[in-house]
């Protein structure tokens, strides 16, 4: 199978493909710089240069393969509206080059509520741009969308998100701490589940809950998610690194 990749130098797209050519598959990965594409080159995959304002190369990616896996995203804390707009823009340009192929297409979304509920996000003004729910709109018109409901912090080797930020003040202060009892919930998967249900939703492989959108048809939505109290990170972390755990006052209004 010839996989299209988008984001496929960032964390999560570069496990990604690493997957899908250790399976045998044929990756193309879009790749915004020299860099990103001699990265994407040293996995065993082929560049495709471009960015997702450069509709051009996403529709050109998924009209020249068998499926496609929509990962990246500008994350542009300071301009989220940005961010929101280019989200919404690849997902329809990539869609309506999918249209009545039956090809998959699998979208990275984030937690909701729980695995069957459906995304409350629509419209260009919500989060990420209501991408989930605009690729399901192109399930009528022939495009197997999936999405795939990553948890707020995807971690492992190299990780540079939030469960590396509180490592790095643990290890700049000595002390690494939680708030009240620690007992607050955390989602989080790691970075080597994440990649196998992105590339087993390209595929369509893989054990996979069935959910139906009201009116629109099948979806399979990959699970990758898992939960744990906060303080079972910040304890694991401060006895690994030989720190004190310590509780921190727990403020109210």
């Amino acid at each position: 199978m010839r996989v299209f990749v988008t984001g496929a130098s960032g964390w999560i797209g570069s496990a990604v493909v690493q997957e899908l050519v250790a399976a045998g598959h044929s990756v193309v990965g879009l790749a915004r710089s020299p860099s990103s594409a001699a990265s994407v080159a040293a996995m065993g995959a082929s560049a495709l240069h471009g960015d997702l304002d450069d509709l051009d190369s996403l529709r050109r990616g998924a009209a020249d393969t068998d499926a496609t896996v929509h990962l990246a995203n500008k994350h542009d804390w300071a301009n989220p509206s940005e961010s929101n707009r280019a989200e919404r823009a690849a997902v329809e340009t990539i869609a309506q080059a999918m249209i009545g192929t039956d090809r998959p297409f699998v979208v990275a979304s984030g937690v909701v509520a729980a695995e069957t509920d459906p995304s409350p996000f629509v419209g260009l003004d919500s989060p990420r741009g209501g991408s989930e729910n605009r690729a399901f709109d192109f399930i009528d018109q022939g495009v197997r969308a999936i999405a795939v409901r990553f948890a707020p912090t995807v971690h492992g080797l190299h990780d540079h998100g939030f469960i590396a930020i509180i490592t790095q003040a643990a290890r700049r202060n000595g002390v690494s701490p939680y708030i009240g009892d620690g007992s607050n919930g955390w989602a989080a998967v790691h970075r080597g589940g994440t990649n196998g249900a992105a590339s087993r939703g390209a595929a369509a492989e893989g054990s996979a809950l069935l959910i139906r959108p009201p009116g629109r048809g099948p979806v399979r939505h990959y699970k990758s998610r898992v939960r744990a109290p906060l303080s079972q990170y910040v304890a694991v972390r401060g006895v690994h690194r030989g720190m004190q755990v310590v509780v921190a006052l727990q403020f109210s209004a």
